[in-house]
C-alpha cells in the first residue's frame, strides 16, 4: 500500500512511474472490473491543506492510487515541519489495512537521509524501497516514447535516437 522509488536527478524515476505503474494499474483496474482513481502530485509548500482531501477515498469510491512525484519537496519547499509531519501522516495511513489508498513515493536518492526524521517513514522505508540506477539505452527509448504512446501519440525514430544519443551515460541529462 505505500511504496518509495529512489533514484539521481534524471534516473527515470518520473518515466517508471509514468510510463509503467500507472499504465500496469489501470489495465489491472480494468481486468478485474473495478476502476481505480491514480492521481499524481507534486508536494509543493503546503501538502497537507492542498491534497489532504484526496488521501481518504470515500465511500463508494473506487480505489485510490497517490503517485508523489518529486517527493523531496516536502524538505526543500515545505518549510512548516508541522506541515510537512501531517501530510506524510496523511501518506502512511495508506498502509493501514483497511484502507483503499495506495501511496507511490518518488524521490531524489540524495534526500533519503532526511527521511530519518519522521519515525514512521523510517519504518515504511524499510520494507519499501526500491533505489534505480542509470537508465540503459533501451530504458531511455522506452522513457522517451512511452509517455507519448500512453497519451495516444508517436515520437519520431530519429528523434528518439538523437535523444537517446546525446543522453546516454550522463545521468541527469535526460530532464
Amino acid at each position: 500500500r505505500f511504496a518509495a522509488v529512489f533514484g539521481a536527478s534524471g534516473s527515470g524515476k518520473s518515466s517508471l512511474l509514468r510510463a509503467g505503474l500507472i499504465p500496469a494499474v489501470q489495465e489491472a483496474a480494468g481486468e478485474r472490473g473495478r476502476p481505480a482513481v491514480v492521481r499524481i502530485l507534486t508536494p509543493g509548500e503546503r501538502p497537507a491543506a492542498t491534497y489532504g482531501h484526496l488521501l481518504a477515498p470515500k465511500d463508494g469510491e473506487p480505489d485510490s492510487w497517490l503517485i508523489v512525484d518529486q517527493f523531496e519537496e516536502v524538505f526543500t519547499i515545505c518549510r512548516d515541519r508541522v506541515e510537512r509531519t501531517r501530510f506524510i501522516d496523511l501518506l502512511l495511513a495508506a498502509r493501514e489495512p483497511d484502507s483503499r489508498l495506495h501511496v507511490v513515493i518518488a524521490m531524489r536518492a540524495d534526500f533519503y537521509g532526511q527521511c530519518a526524521d519522521h519515525p514512521g517513514l523510517v519504518d515504511a522505508l524499510r520494507h519499501c524501497g526500491l533505489l534505480i540506477g542509470p537508465m540503459s539505452a533501451t530504458e531511455l527509448r522506452e522513457a522517451v516514447t512511452g509517455p507519448a504512446a500512453v497519451a495516444g501519440l508517436i515520437v519520431e525514430r530519429e528523434l528518439t535516437a538523437r535523444i537517446v544519443e546525446e543522453v546516454v551515460d550522463r545521468p541527469g541529462a535526460l530532464p
